[in-house]
């Protein structure tokens, strides 16, 4: 019984985490939380020193990156948000848990995430390399800068949401 528990614990978070997910695809613009706009151009050309050429080839590189991200519209984003809703009710509704089902749809979200991160990741690899050897540490620093603060804010949302949860049940 404790384990059907903790499994569909798993499933509303999962849930939980798609839904985030899809609010966040909808902002536009770029913008931030706090409304700023951020230009990661700009910082990287102004902390690493990049000469022109530098500026151009990593340009390049990221516009080429935003082109083969594939952004579903609005409408698109809806239908998926539906369709996720209903898969979940559907495993919910189902008097027997279906393990196998939830697992396949882990490994579907699990799979997509981790296509978008290799892309990333080949992304930052090809900035790495434009760089001189005197720039490569700095650039190093600054990404690991970058997950400190992705991971505070992560950290920070998570316990927002849990405040919120513990509310909403007082």
């Amino acid at each position: 019984m404790k384990l059907n528990k903790k499994i569909i614990s798993v499933i509303a978070i999962a849930g939980a985490v798609a839904f985030s997910g899809a609010q966040a695809g909808e902002r536009e613009g770029g913008h931030r939380h706090d409304g700023k706009r951020g230009n990661h151009m700009e910082r990287m050309v102004k902390k690493l020193d990049l000469s022109e050429e530098q500026q151009v080839s990593i340009k390049a590189l990221i516009n080429e990156f935003k082109a083969n991200k594939q952004r579903p519209d609005r409408e698109a984003m809806k239908a998926k948000h539906l369709a996720m809703k209903e898969r979940f009710a559907a495993i919910m509704a189902d008097p027997n848990f279906d393990q196998a089902a939830v697992n396949q749809y882990l490994q579907e979200r699990a799979a997509k995430h981790n296509a978008y991160k290799l892309e990333k990741l080949k992304l930052q690899h090809a900035i790495y390399q434009q760089l001189t050897p005197e720039q490569q540490p700095k650039y190093l620093k600054m990404m690991a800068k970058k997950m400190r603060k992705m991971k505070g804010k992560k950290m920070k949302h998570r316990k927002h949401r849990e405040h919120e949860h513990t509310e909403q049940e007082g």
